[in-house]
Protein backbone atom coordinates (compact mmCIF):
# COMPACT_ATOMS: atom_id res chain seq x y z
CA UNK A 1 0.00 0.00 0.00
CA UNK A 2 2.84 2.42 0.85
CA UNK A 3 4.53 1.68 -2.45
CA UNK A 4 1.30 2.48 -4.35
CA UNK A 5 0.90 5.74 -2.39
CA UNK A 6 4.52 6.73 -3.06
CA UNK A 7 4.09 6.08 -6.81
CA UNK A 8 0.92 8.20 -6.84
CA UNK A 9 2.69 11.07 -5.08
CA UNK A 10 5.64 10.85 -7.49
CA UNK A 11 3.30 10.79 -10.50
CA UNK A 12 1.44 13.87 -9.25
CA UNK A 13 4.71 15.68 -8.56
CA UNK A 14 5.97 14.88 -12.07
CA UNK A 15 2.69 16.13 -13.56
CA UNK A 16 2.82 19.39 -11.61
CA UNK A 17 6.46 19.98 -12.50
CA UNK A 18 5.74 19.54 -16.21
CA UNK A 19 2.79 21.97 -16.24
CA UNK A 20 3.58 25.34 -17.84
CA UNK A 21 4.07 28.15 -15.37
CA UNK A 22 2.71 31.55 -16.32
CA UNK A 23 4.47 34.21 -14.33
CA UNK A 24 3.32 37.79 -14.33
CA UNK A 25 6.08 40.17 -13.33
CA UNK A 26 5.60 42.74 -10.60
CA UNK A 27 7.57 45.42 -12.49
CA UNK A 28 9.30 45.98 -15.78
CA UNK A 29 9.74 48.13 -18.84
CA UNK A 30 7.79 48.55 -22.06
CA UNK A 31 8.22 50.67 -25.18
CA UNK A 32 5.22 51.47 -27.34
CA UNK A 33 4.22 53.12 -30.60
CA UNK A 34 0.84 54.80 -30.91
CA UNK A 35 -0.42 56.06 -34.30
CA UNK A 36 -3.58 58.13 -34.29
CA UNK A 37 -6.11 60.04 -36.31
CA UNK A 38 -7.22 63.24 -34.55
CA UNK A 39 -10.35 65.35 -34.71
CA UNK A 40 -9.59 68.66 -32.97
CA UNK A 41 -11.37 72.00 -32.73
CA UNK A 42 -9.40 75.16 -31.90
CA UNK A 43 -10.57 78.62 -30.88
CA UNK A 44 -8.68 81.84 -30.19
CA UNK A 45 -9.57 83.13 -26.74
CA UNK A 46 -7.88 86.55 -26.55
CA UNK A 47 -4.52 85.41 -27.92
CA UNK A 48 -4.58 81.94 -26.36
CA UNK A 49 -5.40 79.08 -28.73
CA UNK A 50 -7.52 76.50 -26.91
CA UNK A 51 -7.84 73.10 -28.61
CA UNK A 52 -9.95 70.10 -27.66
CA UNK A 53 -11.04 66.89 -29.29
CA UNK A 54 -10.48 63.21 -29.63
CA UNK A 55 -8.08 60.77 -31.22
CA UNK A 56 -8.38 57.13 -32.28
CA UNK A 57 -5.71 54.78 -33.46
CA UNK A 58 -3.55 51.79 -32.66
CA UNK A 59 -0.97 51.03 -30.00
CA UNK A 60 1.77 48.42 -30.38
CA UNK A 61 4.22 47.20 -27.72
CA UNK A 62 7.61 47.43 -29.46
CA UNK A 63 9.82 46.03 -26.67
CA UNK A 64 8.98 44.57 -23.29
CA UNK A 65 10.74 43.04 -20.30
CA UNK A 66 7.88 40.53 -20.16
CA UNK A 67 4.29 39.88 -19.09
CA UNK A 68 1.78 41.42 -19.00
CA UNK A 69 3.18 43.33 -22.02
CA UNK A 70 4.05 41.19 -25.05
CA UNK A 71 6.31 42.68 -27.73
CA UNK A 72 4.42 42.85 -31.01
CA UNK A 73 0.98 42.85 -29.37
CA UNK A 74 -1.28 45.52 -30.85
CA UNK A 75 -4.67 46.99 -30.00
CA UNK A 76 -6.91 50.01 -30.36
CA UNK A 77 -6.49 53.35 -28.60
CA UNK A 78 -8.97 56.12 -27.89
CA UNK A 79 -8.08 59.51 -26.36
CA UNK A 80 -9.62 62.78 -25.24
CA UNK A 81 -7.22 65.74 -25.63
CA UNK A 82 -7.09 69.42 -24.70
CA UNK A 83 -4.36 72.02 -25.04
CA UNK A 84 -3.69 75.74 -24.58
CA UNK A 85 -1.07 77.72 -26.49
CA UNK A 86 -0.19 81.31 -25.64
CA UNK A 87 2.71 83.44 -26.90
CA UNK A 88 5.26 81.87 -24.49
CA UNK A 89 3.49 78.81 -23.12
CA UNK A 90 2.02 75.50 -24.23
CA UNK A 91 0.15 72.96 -22.15
CA UNK A 92 -1.43 69.65 -23.24
CA UNK A 93 -3.21 66.87 -21.40
CA UNK A 94 -4.67 63.70 -22.94
CA UNK A 95 -6.39 60.74 -21.31
CA UNK A 96 -6.41 57.47 -23.24
CA UNK A 97 -7.61 53.88 -23.10
CA UNK A 98 -5.60 51.24 -24.96
CA UNK A 99 -7.59 48.05 -25.49
CA UNK A 100 -5.63 44.90 -26.31
CA UNK A 101 -8.67 42.59 -25.94
CA UNK A 102 -12.20 42.86 -24.59
CA UNK A 103 -10.99 42.36 -21.01
CA UNK A 104 -7.43 43.78 -21.26
CA UNK A 105 -7.37 47.59 -21.14
CA UNK A 106 -4.72 50.01 -19.92
CA UNK A 107 -5.35 53.63 -18.91
CA UNK A 108 -2.80 56.40 -19.54
CA UNK A 109 -2.50 60.18 -19.19
CA UNK A 110 -0.16 62.26 -21.38
CA UNK A 111 1.10 65.68 -20.25
CA UNK A 112 3.52 68.02 -21.97
CA UNK A 113 4.61 71.64 -22.10
CA UNK A 114 6.55 71.55 -25.37
CA UNK A 115 5.57 71.68 -29.01
CA UNK A 116 2.10 72.19 -30.43
CA UNK A 117 -0.75 70.15 -31.93
CA UNK A 118 -0.61 71.45 -35.51
CA UNK A 119 0.80 69.42 -38.39
CA UNK A 120 4.57 69.47 -38.77
CA UNK A 121 5.26 70.05 -35.06
CA UNK A 122 6.54 67.76 -32.35
CA UNK A 123 6.92 67.67 -28.58
CA UNK A 124 8.06 65.64 -25.60
CA UNK A 125 6.37 64.98 -22.31
CA UNK A 126 5.51 62.61 -19.49
CA UNK A 127 3.03 59.75 -19.71
CA UNK A 128 1.52 58.15 -16.62
CA UNK A 129 0.06 54.65 -16.57
CA UNK A 130 -2.90 54.99 -14.20
CA UNK A 131 -4.34 51.47 -14.14
CA UNK A 132 -6.08 48.88 -16.22
CA UNK A 133 -8.30 45.83 -16.41
CA UNK A 134 -7.68 42.15 -17.06
CA UNK A 135 -3.97 41.38 -17.31
CA UNK A 136 -3.21 45.11 -16.76
CA UNK A 137 -5.17 45.39 -13.49
CA UNK A 138 -3.16 47.19 -10.81
CA UNK A 139 -0.48 48.49 -13.21
CA UNK A 140 0.94 51.98 -12.66
CA UNK A 141 3.97 53.60 -14.20
CA UNK A 142 5.93 56.56 -15.51
CA UNK A 143 7.01 57.12 -19.09
CA UNK A 144 8.74 59.59 -21.30
CA UNK A 145 7.25 60.16 -24.72
CA UNK A 146 7.85 62.00 -27.97
CA UNK A 147 5.09 62.89 -30.42
CA UNK A 148 5.34 63.86 -34.08
CA UNK A 149 2.28 65.59 -35.55
CA UNK A 150 2.72 64.27 -39.07
CA UNK A 151 -0.24 66.19 -40.55
CA UNK A 152 -3.04 68.31 -39.13
CA UNK A 153 -4.99 65.16 -38.28
CA UNK A 154 -2.38 62.40 -37.78
CA UNK A 155 0.30 61.83 -35.16
CA UNK A 156 2.75 59.18 -34.01
CA UNK A 157 3.86 58.80 -30.38
CA UNK A 158 6.74 56.69 -29.03
CA UNK A 159 6.82 55.99 -25.27
CA UNK A 160 9.37 54.37 -22.95
CA UNK A 161 7.92 53.25 -19.64
CA UNK A 162 8.78 51.67 -16.32
CA UNK A 163 5.82 50.08 -14.58
CA UNK A 164 4.91 48.19 -11.42
CA UNK A 165 1.97 46.30 -10.01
Amino acid sequence: MREKHARTVLALAALLCSAPVVAIAESGTVESLMAGLRDFTSIDVGGTIVTAGGARGTVTWLRSSGAPFTAGDSGSAQCVVWSKKAANAFELEAHCVAQMSEQDKIFVAFRRKTGDVVGGTSGEGVQEITGGTGRFAGITGQCSYAVQNVTSDRNVTVSKCTWKR
